[in-house]
């Protein structure tokens, strides 16, 4: 989790409204990429890497929540029961 606050001190030059989004979409890439098996990313197989895009999409919904509860327990919880039910 040290990546949330290094992106956030690198944002800090944006105005609030794009220092928030862009912050957002790239710990929510982070997240993604960190769930990828790199040797996807690596082939060149881009199909393969496509087949990835939903936990963008999870990493996104997990980052709004913890914005909004202002808890990282919220989130954890939330990745922990994906994790069981997949």
């Amino acid at each position: 989790m040290s990546y949330r606050n290094s992106i956030k001190l690198l944002a800090n030059n944006f105005n609030i409204v794009w220092k928030q989004l862009l912050y957002i979409l790239v710990v929510s890439l982070i997240f993604a990429l960190y769930h990828c098996d790199l040797n996807f990313i690596l082939s060149g197989d881009y199909m393969e890497v496509l087949s990835y895009a939903p936990l963008f999409f999870v990493g996104l919904g997990l980052n709004w929540l913890y914005e909004i509860s202002n808890n990282i327990w919220c989130p954890i919880l939330v990745h922990m029961i994906i994790n069981i039910l997949a």
